[in-house]
């Protein structure tokens, strides 16, 4: 019986095939312009950077209702990545912050839930 894993011509010619098109729909290259927002000091700075600050800040409720904000200016595909990426985040805290925060289990799936309701 011969072995078709490794020595197949075929599928030899079909990896990196495979291999490229992974990359081209993997979630990470997707690039996403937050636009411009004012900060808490009214200055104009790039939603992206205002994003990095909520979260380096811990202001993880600002966080989301930002993150629901862009539900009207972003693709679905780029929103459900930005959300999904951001209940990632949380759900990988140190479990000191998550206890600071108040966000357990079950509070998380809370937020991913209200990131994925279609609100207008």
């Amino acid at each position: 019986m011969p072995t078709v894993f490794n020595n197949d011509d075929l599928l030899r010619q079909i990896r990196p095939t495979s291999t490229g098109m992974d990359k081209a729909f993997k979630l990470e290259n997707i690039r996403l312009d937050l636009g411009r927002v004012k900060d808490e000091n009214g200055q104009e700075v790039s939603g992206n950077d205002y994003l990095d600050q909520l979260v380096e800040r811990e202001q993880f409720d600002q966080a989301e209702e930002f993150i629901s904000q862009q539900l009207k200016h972003l693709s679905n595909y780029q929103y459900n990545h930005l959300a999904d990426n951001f209940v990632a985040y949380l759900q990988g805290l140190d479990q000191t912050v998550k206890d600071r925060k108040g966000l357990d289990d079950e509070t998380i799936k809370t937020i991913r839930q209200n990131l994925r309701d279609f609100k207008w």
